[in-house]
């Protein structure tokens, strides 16, 4: 998310190095202004006059509001050969729809964040769809539980397995018509790709995302649904299906 500060910090006459975990590294070494990616610290060893700032100190730094977030277009990349790849395996018939529905950790708050997969039933009725999961770990054992498990097409145990964290992930979204998720690493990846986004929002969301807006300054491409009340998925969900059918006709 705060990888988007890196052109403008360099246009500024700044080289950037970005120190991440091991796993990241491919992915954020396709951040425009970005001249190096490490994992380990030591690799920085060799460069004089080092200034280090976090991350997410960056926008505090440069005085940065909801208004004047850099809206450069997407500043992550997916590898075209994986692109190309998971074309040809998904095909380009339906209007695919990328899916996920928990959090990672297990938080309070992740479990806030996190949806029951039995909520995006809705999606089956609309004519045309595809539910294809980027659900990984916490949350696939929800599959074969709901009444639409035959629809959820999943991308096998090499999903995202090698290689680096999400780079199948990034390449299968630059295949999709939509994604649609809650607040986790999915809903950042996607926005930071520029794709089509959908974000379902808890009643009270991160700071991130504001409040009483549709739009993320983060994420142009990305467009926010939030409960209207604590717990509300299936109000949530009812909005989100209409303007599903809405795009999905147009596709087609």
């Amino acid at each position: 998310m705060f990888s988007c500060f890196a052109a403008d910090l360099a246009k500024r006459g700044n080289r950037i190095a970005l120190w991440v975990k091991p796993g990241m590294a491919p992915l954020l070494r396709t951040v425009p202004g970005v001249e190096r990616v490490v994992s380990d610290i030591a690799a920085l060893e060799d460069c004089s006059d080092v200034r280090w700032a976090s991350m997410m100190s960056v926008p505090g730094l440069l005085g940065i509001t909801p208004d004047t977030v850099p809206r450069n277009g997407p500043f992550l990349a997916a590898e075209p050969e994986r692109v190309a790849a998971w074309k040809e395996r998904l095909g380009t018939h339906g209007f695919k729809i990328g899916i996920a529905w928990q959090n990672a950790g297990a938080s309070h708050l992740d479990k806030l964040r996190s949806i029951p997969l039995r909520e995006f039933g809705p999606l089956c009725d609309i004519p045309g769809v595809r539910l294809i999961s980027l659900q990984k770990g916490r949350g696939v054992e929800e599959i074969p539980t709901v009444a639409f498990s035959e629809r959820i097409e999943t991308l096998g145990d090499g999903f995202d397995e090698g290689g680096g964290a999400f780079v199948d992930s990034a390449a299968v979204m630059m295949n999709l018509d939509l994604i649609v998720t809650p607040c986790n690493a999915i809903a950042h990846l996607a926005g930071a790709l520029g794709r089509p986004t959908f974000v379902a929002l808890m009643r009270v969301p991160e700071w991130r995302w504001l409040l009483e807006r549709e739009d993320s300054p983060w994420y142009p491409a990305t467009r926010l649904f939030r409960q209207s009340s604590a717990g509300d998925w299936p109000g949530v969900f009812a909005r989100i299906s209409d303007a599903v059918r809405t795009r999905a006709s147009r596709a087609h």
